[in-house]
């Protein structure tokens, strides 16, 4: 099986993004491979996630690392994940890529992507048969771009897909914008129909009836509901100025990188994750196991967070939060390193923010697990680290010109 498609979320997040076709149609210049002919439906989606668990509230280590203990924390729409004022890369518009299995059968798959004109759609490399519901499991993950291909099996000593699958993503990147793995699905008549929605149910049933319209035929839109939980760890990194400081200078914000370490080396750009997935009538979660393995080099710093002004964020003497996610296995020390520019007060009509002093001023402080998150040696996939930074001169009794114009970072 080669790779899949991407598929592509509706836009906004968690909100019911309802696209304008309304027919069947072949897919002119758009083909998975000789002689596979796409076909388009009316699709309408919803993406809901887990939340992810306080590490400073976890003490057992013991815990399951791979699957995390699965509780009732209830499920969010996505934009609703997180809070209001947190600096993330939102997941709205990006790829989901997912197959839609039948029997014995991986090579049917669907892919939801954005048309030219900004609408939606289902395309599906095969043709269905136009006056039938047929029920497919669906399995995959989101982003797509956080990975280079995925592939799915039966599981072993099985011959359906309803009874399960093994799903590998091949090359995900150890610094990525929080990969999730569909744990659930749900088909449903209207916007109002995920009542029943729970983890452990792949079934989803296609409804491909045509009707007459306007007399045009065409196919009501069939409504998919999803649930997904998260491949990696999330770090918060909230950073404020020291009062003391923020008086005699202003501090810009432009950039946050990430390097993740396994014990003492630098983790591998990417890794490989198999993730068996085991349907249940109980809503439990359906990962029986999950397994990274790293590939390539060792991997470079990458961002978490870059202003969109190239000016940098002002900090100011409150917290302000950005969030970044990596890949958790055996995960034992951050490196985070903040990039920022200095300016004084001396405030001017030509120069609004003062006079820069220093340009891009680099910290990276050394975060290990062990040190600050009691009963943890490494990170656990699931769990949201929060570390509280702040910017300081190093001397605060003297507030020494040099001191003023290369501050540090400390960990709080």
């Amino acid at each position: 099986m080669g790779p899949i498609g991407p598929m592509r979320l509706i836009g906004p997040m968690g909100l019911m993004g309802l696209i304008g076709l309304m027919g069947l149609a072949s897919c002119s210049g758009e083909q998975d491979g000789p002689g596979v002919q796409e076909w388009e439906m009316a699709i309408e989606t919803s993406m809901l996630v887990r939340q992810f668990e306080e590490a400073e509230t976890t003490q057992n280590e013991e815990a399951d690392a791979v699957t995390r203990a699965w509780d009732p924390t209830p499920y969010y729409l996505y934009d609703e994940l997180y809070e209001p004022g947190l600096h993330y890369t939102s997941l709205t518009g990006r790829s989901i890529d997912a197959f839609l299995t039948k029997g014995t059968d991986a090579t049917l798959h669907g892919r939801l992507r954005r048309k030219g004109d900004g609408k939606w759609k289902l395309t599906l490399n095969f043709e269905p048969t136009l006056s039938s519901i047929e029920t497919y499991y669906v399995y995959g993950f989101i982003p797509g771009d956080a990975a280079d291909n995925a592939t799915i099996d039966l599981l072993p000593e099985s011959s359906d897909y309803a009874a399960g699958a093994r799903l590998t993503i091949h090359g995900m990147k150890a610094i990525a914008n929080d990969p999730c793995v569909i744990i659930g699905a749900k088909e449903g008549p209207n916007e109002n129909s995920d009542n029943g929605l729970k983890a452990g149910d792949f079934a989803f049933v296609l409804d491909a009836r045509q009707h007459e319209e306007g007399g045009v035929s065409v196919i009501s839109p069939n409504y998919l509901y999803l649930l997904f939980d998260h491949l990696y760890s999330a770090l918060c990194i909230s950073m404020k100025v020291h009062y003391d400081y923020a008086a005699l200078r202003t501090i810009k914000l432009k950039k946050i990188e990430l390097l993740t370490y396994v014990g003492a080396s630098i983790s591998k750009e990417k890794s490989d994750v198999t993730i068996t997935l085991v349907p249940n009538a109980e809503g439990q979660n359906p990962i029986t196991s999950l397994e990274f393995t790293p590939t390539g080099n060792d991997a470079s710093a990458a961002a978490i967070f870059t202003s969109s002004d190239e000016a940098g964020v002002t900090l100011s003497t409150e917290y302000s939060s950005y969030m970044g996610h990596f890949m958790p296995a055996n995960v034992s020390r951050l490196d985070v390193t903040c990039t920022y520019d200095v300016y004084d007060k001396n405030v001017t009509t030509e120069h609004p923010d003062g006079n820069l002093i220093r340009k891009d001023c680099t910290a990276t402080n050394r975060l290990e697990i062990h040190e600050l998150f009691s009963g943890q040696s490494t990170t656990i996939r699931g769990r949201r680290y929060n570390v509280k930074l702040t910017i300081e001169p190093t001397y605060l009794y003297v507030l020494s010109e040099p001191d003023l114009d290369n501050p540090t970072v400390t960990v709080e």
